[in-house]
């Protein structure tokens, strides 16, 4: 029981780091979209972009991590 409440309360962070991370690359596509309105140069854009990839493979390392944890929950629920 003790192992599974470790294990409930590391996939409750991994939810809130993704809740995070999908609001961070929102709030940054936003900004992309209002800055490509404007902008003349892509060197402008590049920065956002960076981030967006960034923020992109966080959230594949974070889901890596959840499906990782939910494998051992249901390793732990089978003993």
């Amino acid at each position: 029981l003790k192992e599974g409440v470790k294990m409930a309360i590391a996939l409750e962070q991994k939810f809130k780091q993704l809740e995070s991370l999908i609001d961070q690359l929102v709030s940054n596509a936003e900004e992309m979209k209002e800055i490509s309105k404007q902008v003349i140069s892509k060197d402008e854009l590049k920065p956002l972009q960076q981030k967006q990839e960034d923020l992109v493979r966080q959230i594949n390392d974070l889901e890596h991590d959840i499906k990782a944890l939910l494998k051992d929950v249901k390793h732990v629920e089978e003993l």
